[in-house]
């Protein structure tokens, strides 16, 4: 038997990704509350970059990132500190 194990690494892979997700978790728990709707401020964020940067084109998103980010800044100087991720 020749090869890598795929189901494993499929599993592994899984894993990774639910660990990583999981460690989102607990660092965005303090700076936005924990409640059961508690991603969608960062998920949508996420979403309009890629939207943006163009599904597939890493550095597209890297642009849109930095670009979304700095809107962000810049809108924090003139609305309430609270709301600047609303802005995109």
């Amino acid at each position: 038997m020749h090869g890598a194990p795929i189901p494993f690494i499929y599993t592994l892979i899984f894993c990774l990704g639910a660990a990583m997700a999981a460690l989102g978790g607990i660092v965005a728990a303090p700076l936005f509350g924990v409640h059961p709707t508690m991603g969608t401020e960062v998920i949508l964020t996420a979403f309009i970059i890629v939207m943006i940067g163009g599904l597939g084109n890493f550095l597209g998103s890297i642009v849109a990132a930095i670009l979304i980010g700095e809107a962000i800044a810049m809108g924090s100087l003139w609305l309430a500190p609270p709301r600047p991720m609303f802005l995109p």
